[in-house]
C-alpha cells in the first residue's frame, strides 16, 4: 500500500500553453522562453507581453533589466532594453560561411558571453565588437563573481581576461546553480537523484544521494534531471524526457526525494515572487508552498 504523501505545494496554472525552453527571473519581470516565442508576465495570471513569435528560444541572460536572447536559428542574438524595444545584435564575421547556433548566454565582465556550435565567443557591450575566446562546445554559462564558467566536457573556469585557468574533470549535464560561494548541480541514476557541489577555488567536488519516495517511483522515476533551484529550505529537482514530468522535493533529514509535482516533462525551474516556477513541455506553472 502507497501512503498518501504529504501535500507541501499547490500548483498554479500561469495560462501558457506552450513548451517552455528556459526561464530567466527579475525582480519585476518573469521572461519565459519557449519553442515559439518569448514571453514577459509581470504577475502570475497572463503574460504582458511577447517577442519574436514562432522563434525557439535557446536561452536567456538579464542585466540591469536588460534582457539578451539566443534564438535556435544560425545566429539569432538579441538585445530587449528596459522599453522593451528590441534589437538584434550583429553576428561576427565567422557565421557568414557556417552555420552557429548559440546554446546559452551570460553577462561577464561587461561583455556578452555566448557559447555556440562554434565555440566560446565574447561580444563587448561597449565596442560592440566580437573575440572567438574557446573553440570548444558548452551547453551551459554561468556568471560568478570572478569567474565565468562554462560546462562541457569538464567544467572550465575563465578569468576576467578570458582565459582557462580553472578546469574540474566534470560533466554537468543540467544548467548549474550558484549558491554559497559553490556551484550545484542534479543528475539520476536509476531511483536515486544525486545534488553535486563544487566550492569555488577549493578543486572539490562532493555529492549526496536521495534516493526516490514511492510515490516518485510509482510516478515513473526513470526520468532525467534537467533542471535545479533552492526554494525555501529544500532543493528542488526537475525531471523530464521522453514521457511524464516530475519535481523531485530533496529532503535532507529524510534523505528521500520527495514528489512534489508531476505533469509534462520539467525543462526549468527559478524562484520567482516566493513562488517557484515550473516550466515544462505542456506550459508554465507555480508552485506555491502550503504554510
Amino acid at each position: 500500500m502507497f501512503q498518501e504523501p504529504e501535500i507541501e505545494e499547490q500548483a498554479v496554472v500561469c495560462g501558457l500553453p506552450r513548451a517552455v525552453t528556459c526561464i530567466e527571473a527579475t525582480a519585476n519581470s518573469l521572461w519565459i522562453g519557449t519553442t515559439a516565442g518569448l514571453y514577459l508576465y509581470r504577475d502570475l495570471r497572463a503574460p504582458a507581453a511577447s517577442f519574436l513569435p514562432e522563434e525557439p528560444i535557446n536561452a536567456l541572460a538579464v542585466a540591469s533589466a536588460t534582457v539578451y536572447v539566443a534564438v535556435k536559428r544560425n545566429w539569432g542574438v538579441y538585445q530587449i532594453s528596459p522599453s522593451l524595444r528590441i534589437t538584434p545584435i550583429e553576428p561576427p564575421e565567422v557565421t557568414t560561411a557556417e552555420s552557429m547556433e548559440p546554446r546559452a548566454l551570460a553577462i561577464w565582465n561587461n561583455a556578452l558571453a555566448v557559447a555556440s556550435t562554434t565555440g566560446l565567443h565574447r561580444y563587448a557591450l561597449s565596442r560592440r565588437e566580437w573575440e572567438l575566446v574557446d573553440r570548444e562546445v558548452y551547453p551551459y554559462l554561468l556568471a560568478t563573481g570572478v569567474r565565468l564558467w562554462a560546462c562541457g566536457s569538464q567544467l572550465v573556469g575563465f578569468d576576467r581576461q578570458y582565459r582557462p585557468v580553472e578546469r574540474v574533470p566534470v560533466r554537468i549535464a543540467t544548467p548549474p546553480v550558484l549558491e554559497q560561494s559553490r556551484l550545484w548541480w542534479a543528475t539520476t541514476s536509476g531511483g536515486t537523484v544525486s545534488l553535486h557541489r563544487y566550492s569555488l577555488g577549493g578543486g572539490k567536488t562532493q555529492r549526496e544521494d536521495f534516493p526516490l519516495d514511492d510515490w516518485a517511483l510509482r510516478a515513473g522515476g526513470g526520468s532525467q534531471a534537467t533542471a535545479l533551484a533552492r526554494f525555501g529550505a529544500f532543493w528542488y529537482v526537475g525531471l523530464g524526457g521522453r514521457g511524464r514530468g516530475m519535481v523531485l522535493r530533496l529532503n535532507f533529514k529524510a534523505k528521500r526525494a520527495e514528489l512534489a509535482w508531476q505533469g509534462a516533462s520539467v525543462n526549468a525551474l527559478a524562484v520567482w515572487r516566493g513562488n517557484l516556477m515550473v516550466g515544462a513541455r505542456d506550459g508554465l506553472y507555480a508552485l506555491q508552498r502550503i504554510e
